[in-house]
């Protein structure tokens, strides 16, 4: 009886008695886990110590306090822009018009035989509106790199594309500014958008004497040649 009561009397440290507590807590429900399972375990001793023996005489390696590295090679991010909600359909023909002059919504000095067989032929590609506000994200290429390559660490083509809308908006937005996410340096602006029957392209828009100038190239295995460029797309390169 002595014995019973010396062990009823124990005194843990403080320590001990709220890790036992928070063990307790975490202990399964009866929601949880079946009657099969627990009776098992508490038919057998000797089983359940040696498991938690296993999980928790384990020392947690610490947290280090320094950033993470990323594991981005070919993408740094730059910036983010919102995209604001917009009305009706987008009727590509309507908007990428080749023309120069002040009654013109985007002065856009030409268009590459591409951009206008994939995106401006016939009905040319419409687009429907977007409901909300977008968030579209913009990366700094490091250095030469081919398009599939950039896909994959955008986190694949659905993660990766944008629409027309998106590039119109931008172009439109920093016509009479410098300041902004478009580069207006002559250096490319690059967005992974599908054509009129569905077949991702890279369009890629450029400032050029004045004016926006649009061209379209395939992605497969194609290259963009030099680093320096910004890369659009609706995923942050951070989160894919």
């Amino acid at each position: 009886m002595s014995s019973v009561a010396s062990k009823n009397t124990e005194k843990f440290p403080e320590w001990y008695t709220k890790f036992r507590a928070a063990l307790l807590q975490q202990a399964p429900r009866p929601l949880d886990i079946s009657r099969t399972i627990a009776e098992g375990w508490t038919n057998s001793p000797k089983d359940l110590k040696k498991n938690l023996d296993r999980c928790l005489l384990r020392p947690i390696a610490p947290v280090s306090a320094e950033p993470a590295v990323s594991n981005l090679l070919l993408l740094e991010p730059v910036s983010t822009v919102i995209i604001p909600p917009t009305a009706g359909t987008f009727v590509a023909k309507e908007r990428f018009v080749q023309c120069v002059g002040t009654k013109a919504k985007v002065e856009i000095k030409c268009s590459c035989s591409n951009f206008i067989m994939w995106f401006l032929k016939g009905r040319s590609k419409i687009e429907g509106p977007i409901s909300k506000k977008t968030l579209l994200h913009c990366a700094r290429l490091r250095k030469a790199s081919l398009d599939p390559d950039i896909i994959d660490e955008l986190g694949g083509p659905k993660k990766a594309e944008t629409t027309l809308i998106e590039p119109f908006f931008l172009m439109q937005n920093q016509f009479n500014r410098d300041d902004g996410p478009m580069l207006k340096d002559g250096w490319w602006n690059v967005f992974y958008i599908r054509d009129q029957c569905g077949v991702l392209r890279r369009v890629r828009v450029r400032w050029e004497d004045g004016v926006w100038a649009v061209e379209a190239r395939p992605v497969e295995a194609s290259k963009i040649g030099r680093g320096g460029r910004h890369v659009f797309s609706r995923t942050s390169v951070l989160e894919s």
